[in-house]
């Protein structure tokens, strides 16, 4: 139940804070498939290890083929295409993003 002395917020003052938390809630989506993605890759490594060092194997192909698309992109002043990660890189990665979403999160609702 809203309180009764509370400032209305106009649309325009909620469409801008949607767009502030916009980079935040697209992390916080990006931290949810990656911890998916570990725990796919892990249960996959763990349960069928010859499968995981095979799909390792062509990531790391597939990573090594598009070395010379992104030296063009590079070249070219355009930005590189990602490579795929690791499960390293992965575990890294959402490490990060959890530490950052966690610092976000706590500071915007302190300013509240």
């Amino acid at each position: 139940m809203p309180r009764k002395n509370a400032p209305r917020r106009s649309s325009g003052e909620t469409a801008l804070a949607t767009l502030d938390r916009l980079p935040l809630r697209m992390r916080i989506i990006e931290e949810h498939y990656l911890r998916r993605e570990i725990a796919r890759e892990e249960a996959l490594r763990r349960e069928r290890p010859d499968s995981w060092r095979d799909s390792e194997t062509e990531r790391i192909a597939r990573n090594r083929a598009q070395t010379e698309l992104n030296r063009k992109l590079r070249d070219a002043g355009c930005q590189p295409m990602a490579t795929e990660l690791s499960l390293k890189q992965k575990m890294k990665k959402l490490q990060q993003l959890e530490v950052r979403n966690r610092a976000e999160v706590a500071t915007s609702k302190k300013s509240k």
